[in-house]
């Protein structure tokens, strides 16, 4: 099967080139926003108080217009990058590429995470002269790249610290072997486009547009050697990472979700107002009584995750008829 992967003509790839510019840009962005809330404290309290005289509130009148003005254009410039350059449209979809996969260039289907991740890694191997990128190299530089993997880790009693020192000892294993002589002219290793391949399979089982890093880790757990021995010796099994990194995607989507407060299931979640003018007050009941109702509409039913097969039997006995 043809491997066509380029991250260099891909549209992510600007967003990942330009990273640690829109990283000054952040933090340009807060010491703008503290310069115009000093100055503009200051400007009310001379100009309210008269503390100061004209041509101080005058400077200061400037320099909130100024330190404003920066802290605009650099917001702008982070919503750009965020919403513009992390996301680029995609003309294909995950279907087609997978029925002609060397007809199209994989590493479109990169998310912005996943990508900076795969370029980390491209420069970890060519910075440790590596015989290729291999599925390990991308493995590495995908825990180290995104911290909230300590979730999934953690969870699985896996020390990352351990985790990261064992892969790096492991690359240095391959360069050692590299130097000796056993060379390989290939820029992506087997293994390495077998992830891909299988990462754009569970993208497309769970209707994702692009690689998530979630997707990207259940394909390592089922492809990179390394990770399935240390699975193995943990006495874990595939699927359990697998849950583990459904429950991380869960709850960044709850995340995201709740940031948006205008959206109409989450001002469900806050309540109605004056509901004791309507129905009258019930102190008593309030004091010994828990209305359910109120709560899951505010919390939401607990999501369950990887027992799926329970609780369809639950649900085929609590259905089954008494006779």
């Amino acid at each position: 099967m043809d491997f066509n992967f380029n991250l260099k003509k891909t549209g992510i790839y600007q967003a990942v080139r330009l990273t640690g510019a829109f990283k000054i840009v952040e933090i340009l962005k807060k010491l703008f926003l503290i310069l115009f809330i000093i100055a503009f404290l200051l400007f009310l309290y001379g100009f309210i108080l008269e503390a100061f005289p004209f041509r101080t509130n005058q400077l200061l009148l400037g320099a909130v217009i100024i330190s404003l003005t920066l802290f605009i254009s650099c917001w702008l410039k982070q919503l750009f990058f965020n919403l513009k350059l992390k996301k680029p449209k995609i003309e294909i979809t995950i279907e087609q590429a997978l029925l002609e996969p060397g007809k199209y260039n994989l590493a479109e289907f990169l998310s912005f995470e996943t990508a900076t991740s795969v370029w980390n890694a491209m420069k970890f191997t060519r910075t440790e002269k590596l015989p290729g990128l291999n599925s390990t190299a991308f493995f590495y530089k995908l825990i180290c790249d995104n911290p909230e993997f300590n979730f999934i880790f953690a969870r699985a009693m896996l020390d990352l610290v351990w985790l990261k020192k064992l892969l790096k000892d492991y690359l240095k294993g391959i360069k050692q072997t590299f130097s000796r002589g056993i060379r390989s002219d290939k820029i992506y290793l087997q293994d390495f486009q077998d992830t891909i391949f299988e990462s754009l399979k569970i993208a497309k089982e769970k209707n994702h547009q692009k690689i998530e890093i979630e997707d990207a880790i259940i394909a390592l757990a089922k492809r990179d050697l390394i990770f399935k021995k240390i699975l193995i010796d943990s006495g874990l099994k595939i699927k359990d990472i697998e849950n583990l990194a459904i429950w991380l995607e869960s709850i960044k989507t709850k995340i995201e979700e709740r940031k948006k407060w205008w959206d109409y299931q989450n001002l469900i979640r806050a309540g109605s107002l004056a509901k004791n003018w309507v129905a009258g007050y019930t102190l008593i009941l309030d004091r010994y009584s828990v209305d359910w109702t109120e709560i899951i509409r505010g919390r939401g039913f607990p999501e369950v995750i990887g027992l799926k097969k329970e609780i369809q039997q639950v649900e085929r006995i609590l259905a089954r008829q008494e006779y």
